[in-house]
């Protein structure tokens, strides 16, 4: 009994490290994503001449989106 009781532990204590090591990649990969959306509205608003975001992001060139 004390075997199977202890193997019966193990999978549970992983299960509960898994999930907090998902919870910390996921708060820290939201805190990422909210930094780099805050740098780019930040890049945005300090220089206005460059193309927003969306625009860099796109596969087109530059010089055949700016008029």
């Amino acid at each position: 009994m004390p075997v199977s009781q202890e193997s019966a532990y193990k999978p549970k204590r992983k299960n509960g490290r898994s999930a907090r090591m998902i919870w910390a990649i996921m708060g820290v990969s939201f805190i990422l994503l909210l930094g780099v959306f805050l740098m780019s509205q930040v890049l945005v608003v300090a220089h206005p001449d460059l193309p927003p975001p969306t625009a860099i992001s796109l596969p087109t060139p530059k010089p055949t989106m700016t008029p």
